[in-house]
């Protein structure tokens, strides 16, 4: 059985899954804005984006905003 949940977030709040935090940037309409910070090794692909990228490749917009991230390299 595939583990689901549904999770109700308002801007600038986040949520872990497993060891990725995801953080609502914003939401306009329909559109919602999603900051994904993960471990180099996690591929991140985006809808209607062939291949992805790496979440180090991403880069989430005010990280000093939302707080630092807790996965990957020290900077």
């Amino acid at each position: 059985m595939k583990n689901r949940k549904y999770i109700n977030v308002k801007a600038g709040e986040s949520f872990h899954i497993g060891a990725a935090r995801v953080t609502l940037e914003r939401k306009s309409g329909s559109i919602a804005r999603l900051c994904v910070e993960a471990d180099d090794s996690v591929r991140i692909i985006e809808p209607g984006k062939p291949g992805g990228a790496t979440a180090a490749s991403l880069g989430c917009g005010d990280l000093q905003k939302f707080g630092t991230p807790t996965m990957g390299k020290a900077s």
